[in-house]
């Protein structure tokens, strides 16, 4: 199918749905005999879209359609596909990020702990930060960690060459955007495995400064385990005595899966909990959303899963999973910290969502960055991210550096070994 044949059909979903007209772009050529097409509803392009991505659901129309109608403050969703003699090879999930250091930083975190120096520094970062603020493209998506920011059709081009065409692609889209309304500055490639045999200082002639982030901690699974008492078979001696500890100080806690109706009821205090949570980070780049949970449930509905923790008709914390055609990814979740030192919450939660993914036999476990010594406690194991920067006008790369010394946390950790 034609991209211009879609734009008849692009007007009718928007008028059906009540939506605002949407963004679509003429094709715009980058290179001979490649072009690309931008817009800002996936749906408009649904059919070519889920023929070049994968079965996975934070690339299915569902979950990005959850982010257009919703999105967390300062977030505009943009799509591309890149066509090559005629044929779609690629898709670009994008987002147009504005970046407020001084309201993403929480610069005050363990202030009690520093040492005169340390309180020094982050006078001067704090001064700094104030005046950083921009308008950022990013190709992958802020809510999740992991790669989503694009894919191709054609498995056989290597990487390296996929990814000089989307630099390619998104060099070309900052430069359009004014046209639409919309600007940015710097161009974010984020989350990408460090394993892959590919560097941009090697490989191909690229402006972007690549940097290393917080891991992804991924828990693998045995096909051997059929329940909860087998994975506490292998593990080591004071490991098992933690999880029965743990089970034991969380008592008379009711655990229960919450339905669209509960959670639509209890939204505000799963809010709460998330916000709480949530800001205990040292670096956030957004705040979801209030009715995201909501929302979550009613876009995917048998995909997702929340289970609440409840004390006394209270809620005191909730995971949410979202479940892959090949993993399960621990999606938010939130406790109330007067009360984890207690009942271990957050560690009966990790130990909850290894039930769920031998209950419902899946291979891996993805369990997102933050908290990693608690997550390999209990046997998850980091996997080495990078993301890279640029800026769209060459002279200011080199403030690149300095700028992410700002954004990546430095957080030291001491990596556990469970298993025997």
């Amino acid at each position: 199918m034609k991209f211009c044949t879609l734009t008849d059909k692009l007007k009718k979903v928007s008028q059906k749905s009540g939506q605002s007209s949407a963004l679509i772009s003429q094709s715009i050529h980058v290179e001979a005999g490649t072009s690309y097409v931008l817009f800002d509803q996936v749906r408009a392009f649904q059919e070519e879209w889920e023929a070049t991505c994968p079965p996975n659901i934070f690339f299915s129309t569902s979950f990005l359609e959850l982010i257009e109608h919703d999105p967390p403050a300062g977030i505009k969703p943009f799509y591309a596909l890149i066509r090559r003699e005629d044929k779609i090879i690629a898709a670009l999930s994008l987002q147009l990020k504005t970046i407020d250091l001084a309201e993403s930083m929480n610069l005050d975190a363990g202030a009690n702990q520093m040492t005169l120096a340390q309180k020094l520094s982050q006078k001067i970062k704090k001064a700094a930060v104030k005046v950083a603020k921009f308008n950022t493209l990013i190709c992958g998506n802020v809510l999740l960690t992991g790669e989503y920011g694009f894919c191709f059709a054609d498995k056989t081009m290597l990487y390296a060459d996929q990814f000089q065409l989307v630099e390619t692609v998104l060099d070309s889209i900052i430069i359009v955007l004014p046209d639409y309304g919309y600007k940015a500055g710097p161009i974010l490639m984020k989350d990408y495995y460090k394993d892959k045999e590919f560097s941009i200082n090697d490989n191909i002639n690229s402006q972007f400064t690549e940097f290393a982030v917080q891991p992804n901690m991924i828990f693998q699974l045995k096909d051997e385990w059929k329940n909860f008492e087998d994975y506490k078979a292998v593990l080591k001696s004071k490991y098992r005595v933690r999880v029965k500890r743990a089970v034991k100080k969380l008592g008379e806690v009711e655990k229960r899966e919450l339905n669209l109706e509960d959670i639509i009821e209890h939204n505000q205090r799963i809010y709460d909990l998330y916000r709480e949570t949530a800001n205990e980070a040292d670096f956030n780049l957004f705040i979801l959303p209030l009715h995201y949970f909501t929302n979550l449930k009613k876009y995917l509905k048998e995909k997702i899963k929340i289970v609440a923790y409840f004390l006394e008709g209270e809620m005191i914390g909730y995971y949410t999973i979202l479940f892959n055609s090949e993993y399960m990814e621990a999606h938010y979740l939130g406790y109330d910290k007067s009360k984890n030192a207690a009942r271990q919450i957050y560690l009966n939660m990790l130990f909850d969502l290894v039930k769920e993914g031998i209950d419902h036999q899946v291979g891996t476990i993805q369990f997102a960055r933050t908290a990693l010594e608690i997550k390999s406690s209990v046997g998850a194991v980091p996997y080495d991210m990078l993301c890279y920067l640029k800026h769209s006008k060459k002279s200011l790369n080199a403030l690149a550096p300095r700028l992410l010394s700002f954004m990546v946390p430095d957080e030291s950790w001491q990596p556990r070994s469970p298993f025997k």
